[in-house]
């Protein structure tokens, strides 16, 4: 049996700078500019921007984020300056340059996809049918309407628990909030919110073991499958968050862009240098095809 051995130190060191890849980062979007950020909700700081360009168009915002599971591909809604409708787009994280797919003939707030990679959107207030959820043709952006949903006021938002496969829509303001599942036939369930006060959601993602991560303009919530909610940070920026996604094996932006190419994933090894599967709350090394290796503790 052939043993590989890794020196002590290389251990150590490994043991030492896990704190580096602890980082609990989500691509983010706000309601007010044109950016793609790296959010670190750990810490509450701002790792990294970059401006979406669409070609031809100015884009004045994003109003939700959402990652195809089949592919790991990212997926915004963008508003186009002097368009009225939001328009679905694919969004290269590296360089920031989304690929228009179309309009989307309405005023979503938000967007998710569920595990068979079907995505779904809320509509706002403004929307043709206000505070409804639709499918969402990734290839045309051609809408389906799937069910009416109706309760809360302002703000809508929408969030998939990938292990229940129950949609989550977070809505309303002060003490019109509401907080719901639906089924997969869509059926609301209210649940009853409780711990601190938010003031009106704005974006809501997965984040794992049974919770979400919540945004209420600048603050950060986790919100959990029962409805408690437990502050986790303000980011210092102004704007209000409106799109949140994990960002699962985030590469350095500026690191990649110098290159223009995005490396490829070879394999998933242990400390040991042995060769195992993507694992939560294990120190685990990703080795690129460019030759470059990160180490990774995902959380979960």
């Amino acid at each position: 049996m052939k043993t590989l051995w890794i020196p002590l130190f290389t251990i150590i060191t490994l043991m030492l700078t896990v704190h580096v890849s602890a980082q609990e980062l989500y691509f983010a979007t706000t309601s007010d500019d044109d950016s793609l950020r790296v959010i670190d909700v750990s810490s509450g700081t701002i790792i990294d921007a970059k401006a979406i360009t669409v070609v031809g168009e100015m884009v004045v915002k994003s109003n939700g984020l959402a990652r195809n599971p089949s592919n790991d591909e990212l997926f915004c809604l963008l508003q186009l300056q002097g368009q009225p409708n939001r328009f679905l787009a694919q969004l290269d994280t590296v360089t920031g340059a989304a690929t228009l797919i179309g309009d989307t003939g309405d005023k979503f707030a938000g967007i998710v996809f569920n595990n068979a990679g079907v995505l779904y959107g809320v509509t706002g207030d403004g929307g043709n049918v206000p505070e409804a959820l639709y499918t969402i043709n990734i290839s045309n952006a051609s809408t389906t309407l799937a069910s009416t949903l109706g309760n809360g006021d302002d703000g809508e938002t929408i969030a998939y628990d990938p292990n229940n496969n129950l949609f989550y829509h977070a809505s309303g303001i002060g003490t019109g909030r509401v907080y719901e599942r639906l089924n997969v036939a869509f059926a609301v369930t209210n649940i009853p919110i409780t711990g601190v006060d938010y003031e009106e959601a704005t974006a809501l993602t997965y984040r794992g073991n049974g919770s979400f991560l919540l945004a209420s303009w600048e603050r950060i919530y986790d919100i959990d499958l029962a409805g408690n909610v437990i502050p986790v940070d303000t980011l210092n920026f102004f704007h209000g968050w409106k799109g949140l996604v994990r960002t699962y094996g985030y590469l350095d932006l500026e690191e990649m862009s110098a290159t223009k190419t995005t490396p490829k994933l070879v394999k998933i090894v242990d400390i040991f240098g042995r060769e195992v599967k993507d694992e939560p709350n294990k120190l685990l090394i990703y080795v690129y095809s460019d030759g470059t290796m990160k180490k990774i503790f995902r959380i979960q």
